[in-house]
């Protein structure tokens, strides 16, 4: 693996920790969900500056289901992206101080593109999960029965679904929700576990 693949890879990791720790709202409070945000946002950018080529090779070559599919969970991406740094400094101190005053808007645009990144990055792992899977299979030589996974893979995608359905993701994506509930009493471990199944719910669901 050439050097920039892994500098790739070590950003894709960052970035699935950060939206887990951006998506913890509850347990980091405002001014660290703040810099959290700022963080992943200034790696999204990275990872689009390391994969230029893909850019370049957008108005080249036929275009397949699979192609297509890639095309436009990117593209929604990217305007998730665009949306919760749009949303996030409407709901800043500074847009206070310079008298824009967005009403519900910010609040609901920053639920609505929070939640639909979730999905749509969970989805963009699991359109990846084959290269990820060979990896790790160089690594680890033990092999699990194929059913086994099969079982995994089936409860995963239910349990996560009812968690993203019991959490108010639905909702928040279809802009149906004007505030949203957080238990600040949460424990952080119930919290990740969870929306590791939500990831791994739509991962799945993208992958097969």
């Amino acid at each position: 693996m050439t050097t920039k693949a892994k500098m790739k890879m070590l950003i894709d990791v960052v970035m699935t920790l950060l939206l887990f720790a951006v998506m913890a709202y509850p347990m980091t409070g405002e001014a660290l969900h703040k810099a959290l945000g700022i963080c992943l946002f200034l790696f999204f950018i990275l990872h689009h500056i390391l994969n230029l080529k893909w850019y370049q090779s957008v108005t080249k070559g036929r275009y397949t289901a699979v192609r297509i599919t890639y095309l436009c969970l990117n593209s929604l991406l990217l305007l998730c992206m665009i949306g919760l740094m749009v949303s996030g400094f409407l709901l800043s101190s500074l847009a206070y101080d310079l008298h824009i005053y967005e009403g519900m808007f910010g609040r609901k645009l920053h639920m609505l593109t929070a939640s639909w990144g979730y999905i749509l990055m969970s989805a963009h792992i699991g359109l990846h999960w084959g290269m990820f899977a060979g990896m790790i299979r160089k690594k680890i030589k033990v092999k699990a029965p194929r059913i086994l996974a099969y079982l995994f893979c089936g409860f995963a995608v239910l349990y996560g679904l009812y968690e993203a359905f019991a959490r108010q993701f639905f909702l928040k994506m279809f802009w149906l929700l004007d505030y949203a509930f957080y238990d600040f009493n949460e424990p952080a471990v119930l919290f990740v576990i969870d929306y590791i199944f939500i990831m791994v719910a739509f991962a799945s669901l993208a992958y097969y």
